[in-house]
């Protein structure tokens, strides 16, 4: 694993699983502006998550290709789910 690798996994905020909160896991690993802006920003992001995780599961082998699905549910704020995305 590289220096740029092994930096990027330490900005992960694990205690944010991907299926509960993307924005929340991953948004130390991202600078917004200035360190004053950035820190705003942040702490919003922390007040306006509402779960819009994402996971991949393998669904079956078909001819000897695995397929997978992602799926990327969320909750919206009218708080019914909604898949934004599937692969």
């Amino acid at each position: 694993m590289t220096n740029s690798n092994s930096h990027f996994l330490e900005l992960i905020d694990r205690k944010y699983p991907a299926e509960t909160s993307i924005v929340l896991r991953y948004r130390n690993a991202f600078t917004f502006g200035t360190e004053e802006e950035d820190a705003r920003f942040k702490y919003l992001l922390k007040c306006t998550s509402i779960r819009e995780g994402a996971r991949i599961f393998s669904l079956l082998n078909y001819k000897g290709v695995e397929i997978f699905v992602l799926d990327e549910t969320s909750l919206m704020h009218t708080n019914t789910l909604k898949s934004i995305d599937g692969v």
